[in-house]
């Protein structure tokens, strides 16, 4: 039986797979009530991008280093810290890289 992941796992306890860090990512913008075109609006990054976050197509996604300042941005936006969700960004993107 698989577990949905939450933001208060510890980085850790999961093999974050870009599936399910996007999936964690969608959830805690929603939770903020923040919509895909409000994150649009305010960081100016295209919707296609912040869709291939959320899905974990992160082959639409510019490369890890653009990733990488995409999510920041985004996590500004929701008022999420940082330091657990790029840990988590980071494994997930190695699963990705490996697949």
């Amino acid at each position: 039986m698989r577990h949905v992941h939450s933001p208060q796992m510890t980085t850790g306890a999961a093999k974050w797979s870009a599936v399910d860090f996007g999936r964690a990512l969608a959830q805690a913008r929603e939770r903020a009530g923040v919509s895909i075109e409000e994150l649009t609006a305010r960081t100016k990054v295209s919707r296609r991008m912040w869709e291939g976050l959320e899905t974990g197509q992160f082959a639409r996604l510019p490369g890890e280093t653009f990733a990488r300042l995409f999510l920041r941005q985004y996590l500004e936006v929701i008022g999420e810290p940082l330091e657990p969700w790029m840990a988590r960004f980071t494994t997930a993107w190695r699963r990705f890289e490996d697949e």
